[in-house]
């Protein structure tokens, strides 16, 4: 503060004293002017608030302080209760117990999720509705403490209260509704379903939920369907994106879909099988499997997958379901990234202890146990061996760990019906590995001898007594196998099993060494076809491969010997006359490259599983039948066989989308 100002060479003041700056605007308040800006919702302080600054002849001497709107003038309470009204109550941020505001927006979202399952916009009323709803009732209160003067006042808060007909235009009947259903039944489970109308966005459609033991145990098939609202839609997109000679018997399109979704069984089996079936039936019209082209198909007409962990974090989303089994292995055990704290609960889970034979007479082959989080775990019985060489029984929740640990424990109550056969099964193999080292050591197999010891005392014992699948099996078939070895033998059994093998890669040999003298015959005549040979390195490596051991069984391996004989009478007359190989090679040409494309399929199912090994097998015959028909078949081939055999195997294996 300054008395006065003085100016001579320099303008000066005189008798100055300091001033605090906040006494200014109590001292010269009717000389301050005030200015607002920015009013916004506060949902801290439950009120409007707005910046205030405040000037003295043009010095501003506050800046951004913070003030409630709509305690200043009547103009600024209007303002402050459209804003109130907005992103208060139909924003519902609006902090503490209100009743009323509860209700209401629970409504509020029961008809928005409705939209989002029917794919309407037609349901909820727009907030202009709901605005006026509010400014219709809370008179002049603008904010948090205002309205409760009015609650109190009332003595009540049902006048705020909405119901349907306030803020619903037109509510879908259940015959609507049921088209869009909650939960999906796939196998045992009854899976929910979370529903999703922005077209273009990521997420638009059907959401099924998973967790990672439920999608290991369930097919593609029931999630095909989508949900009944969806699936005329869907049908009529893949009818329009049929082959044109194909789609042009069934004009008009929507008449066809509708005569078709009249034949159809829903959710019986897979959609695509079925929409064949239907058009045969009601058109005469062959469709295959190939025709369907799903890569187009708009996001909300593909069932998006979403796999959750037991503390209910989404680990993987894809609307592939072979890509989301693909990614189960990526997964650490438990399907979660993160620990979870075990349920104090305990789980009561059948055992056996002590167990010497089969005895597992009504035990589930697997339990499903509720969590109350809507993902139910799964236990499968797995099999251990205890201190005293007996067998025990527990369940446990990863499945693939279950089945190794059956793998060894039937192995183990299998022995025990015959004491002392381990210790000279394991003789024998040691005996075949180091009598016939040469043989074994042509395979190129990889790892340490131990290992090799190991996986062929695996293979023999998985040939004895059938473990391989790691299942459990029922009382008869395990007396069965009782009742087979105890007639034939064991000892014989393992020199048959051993003997076959011994023999098989014994001519391995052979026929190896025999393609590396005509390999050198052919450089050496400048005859040398490098493409033929390397098809007759494939052919051996197809037929008996280095690690036979641990991805073949012993029943795939009882033909290998005719195989090696025949690939070694075509190599023999290859070079006789290779022209003529050529020519017959030709015939095999379509079935091998088919051999090409079987990793495109799915092998979760193990009907597909079976008919892959069906078809490899057929393409070895027809290969025998080809270049060494002296040598035999096991079942009639041929190409029309193959092509039939082909068809059946895309129609079962072929997953569309």
């Amino acid at each position: 503060m300054a008395a006065d100002f003085i100016e001579t060479s320099r303008l000066f003041a005189r008798t100055t004293a300091l001033i605090d700056e906040q006494w200014l605007e109590t001292l010269g308040k009717e000389l301050c002017k005030y200015n607002y800006s920015d009013p916004h919702w506060s949902k801290k302080s439950g009120q409007v608030q707005a910046l205030e600054r405040v000037s003295l002849f043009g010095l501003p001497i506050v800046a951004g302080r913070k003030v409630n709107y709509g305690r200043i003038n009547e103009k600024t309470a209007a303002e402050a209760r459209e804003i109130f009204i907005h992103q208060g109550l139909i924003g519902g941020e609006l902090s503490g117990r209100y009743p009323f505001l509860q209700h209401n927006l629970t409504l509020i979202q029961e008809i928005s999720t409705m939209e989002e399952r029917v794919r309407r916009r037609n349901l909820l009323v727009d907030d202009q509705v709901l605005f006026a709803f509010y400014k219709e009732r809370i008179g002049s209160a603008y904010d948090k403490f205002t309205l409760n003067r009015l609650l109190k006042n009332k003595r009540s808060d049902t006048f705020l209260w909405m119901n349907e007909q306030d803020i619903c235009r037109e509510m879908p009947g259940q015959d609507e509704l049921y088209l869009y259903p909650k939960t999906l039944r796939a196998g045992e489970f009854e899976l929910p379903l979370h529903y999703h109308f922005q077209p273009g966005d990521e997420k638009d459609g059907v959401t099924v939920s998973l967790t990672p033991q439920q999608i290991s145990s369930l097919s593609p098939a029931p999630f095909e369907w989508l949900v009944p609202g969806l699936l005329d839609e869907k049908i009529l997109y893949l009818f329009k994106r049929l082959p044109k000679k194909l789609r042009r018997r069934l004009v008009p399109l929507p008449d066809a879909v509708d005569r078709i979704m009249d034949r159809l069984d829903l959710y019986s089996g897979s959609l695509y099988p079925a929409l064949e079936k239907a058009l045969l039936r009601e058109f005469q019209l062959i469709v295959t499997r190939g025709d369907w082209q799903t890569d187009t198909l708009p996001r909300h007409l593909l069932m998006r997958y979403q796999l959750k962990g037991e503390n209910t974090k989404i680990l993987r989303t894809s609307r592939s379901f072979t890509e989301i089994v693909a990614s189960l292995s990526d997964l650490p055990e438990g399907g979660s990234r993160h620990p979870v704290r075990q349920s104090r609960k305990k789980i009561d889970l059948p055992t056996r202890n002590g167990l010497t034979t089969w005895d597992f007479k009504d035990l589930p082959a697997r339990i499903s146990v509720p969590t109350g989080t809507g993902a139910d775990k799964l236990y499968f019985p797995a099999l251990s061996v205890n201190d005293q060489g007996q067998v025990d029984l527990r369940y446990i929740e990863n499945e693939r760990e279950a089945r190794l640990q059956n793998r060894h424990g039937m192995e183990v109550l299998y022995c025990l019906q015959f004491p002392g056969c381990r210790k000279q099964i394991r003789k024998e193999c040691k005996t075949a590995l180091g009598t016939h080292s040469a043989s074994w050591l042509s395979l190129g197999m990889k790892g340490t001898a131990l290992e090799l010891r190991e996986a062929l005392l695996q293979f023999v014992m998985d040939a004895l007594f059938d473990t391989r699948n790691g299942l459990i099996p029922d009382e008869s078939h395990f007396n069965e196998i009782i009742a087979e070895l105890g007639k034939q033998g064991i000892h014989r059994k393992v020199q048959a099993t051993l003997g076959n093998l011994i023999e098989n890669i014994a001519l391995r040999r052979r026929v190896t060494a025999d393609l590396i003298a005509w390999t050198n015959r052919c450089r050496k005549n400048k005859s040398y076809n490098k493409a033929i040979a390397q098809d007759f390195i494939q052919c051996l490596e197809n037929i008996l491969p280095s690690d036979f051991l641990v991805t073949r069984s012993n029943e795939q391996m009882l033909h290998t010997g005719r195989y090696l004989q025949a690939l070694a009478i075509r190599l023999q007359r290859a070079e006789q006359e290779p022209a003529k190989d050529a020519k017959k090679q030709q015939r095999l040409t379509t079935a091998v490259n088919r051999l090409a494309h079987i990793g495109e399929f799915s092998t979760h199912n193990p009907e597909c599983r079976k008919a892959i090994a069906l078809y490899r097998t057929m393409v070895e015959e027809f290969r025998v039948s080809v270049f060494a028909p002296e040598v035999g078949t096991a079942l009639p081939v041929s190409e029309k066989r193959l092509k039939i055999l082909w068809q059946e195997l895309e129609n079962t294996c072929r997953q569309v989308e």
